[in-house]
């Protein structure tokens, strides 16, 4: 279980658990890639980078190290509530009260992505849920018929319309005419 402010350790060719802003990575420049085919179908990488401060901070350490950095430094992100907008994101973060960078959307992995061509990163857990991005854009698909189901289905309707009419009108004819005395 993810929560909001977790920080994750993601490698090459697995898919992001949740939307998260990228804190290292394991490219000197700070640069890494990701496929969005799940959520534009489109196969070609985009990139995304982590906060300059913090790539430069750590860069050359052994992974324990980050790891143990990471863990250890005050790193505050402020951003936006969850929306739907995809290519968008506005955000602050501040590094050990001190330093603060500006965050945007080439800064944030999106849920359902994938790594690709970059070993490892560590990211920030801002959206779980149904309120990440992918969450956000979730729709109930609407009811697909084809003209012909639809045509039935007025039929249908119409049939037991009459069939119900003629429960009314013919049951109490039914009723009168098994009270009603016979003739002899």
């Amino acid at each position: 279980d993810l929560r909001v402010g977790d920080i994750v350790y993601v490698e090459d060719g697995d898919e992001i658990p949740c939307d998260m802003v990228v804190l290292y990575t394991s490219e000197s420049n700070g640069n890494c890639y990701i496929q969005t085919m799940n959520i534009d179908g489109e196969t070609c990488l985009k990139l995304r980078r982590a906060p300059a401060p913090l790539q430069t901070a750590f860069h050359g350490d052994s992974l324990e190290a980050i790891q143990h950095h990471l863990n250890t430094t005050r790193i505050a992100v402020d951003y936006e509530s969850p929306n739907a907008h995809v290519y968008q994101f506005n955000g602050r973060l501040t590094l050990n009260n001190t330093t603060e960078v500006s965050l945007s959307s080439s800064n944030l992995l999106l849920q359902v992505t994938r790594l690709q061509n970059t070993r490892y990163l560590f990211g920030a857990v801002v959206y779980t849920g149904n309120e990440t991005k992918f969450g956000q854009n979730k729709i109930k698909p609407k009811l697909k018929l084809a003209p012909s189901d639809r045509i039935s289905s007025v039929f249908v309707v119409a049939i037991l319309c009459f069939h119900l009419l003629l429960v009314v009108i013919l049951s109490p004819i039914g009723t009168w005419s098994a009270t009603c005395p016979t003739s002899a």
